[in-house]
């Protein structure tokens, strides 16, 4: 379909962690990468304290986020580049 993309993906970050890894064979290291909250609490941690892509390489980006017990944080990603 006109108008789509096949660079989306979802992904959850890890509760009672700092960090998140994500694997995808379409990112590389001139990729950007954006987050869209998809969650109450995924919305939540954009709001206080900040998510954010910290570090992309070949077929791998880190995503930085408060590190809480909640497990339901769910993002959508696209990938661009």
């Amino acid at each position: 379909m006109a108008g789509h993309t096949n660079n989306v993906g979802d992904v959850t970050l890890d509760a009672n962690q700092a960090t998140t890894a994500v694997t995808d064979q379409r990112v590389n290291v001139n990729s950007a990468v954006i987050l869209v909250p998809t969650s109450a609490n995924a919305l939540a941690d954009v709001v206080g304290t900040g998510v954010y892509v910290s570090s992309i390489g070949d077929d791998t980006f880190t995503i930085t986020h408060p590190n809480n017990a909640n497990a339901d944080k769910t993002f959508k990603y696209v990938i661009v580049g």
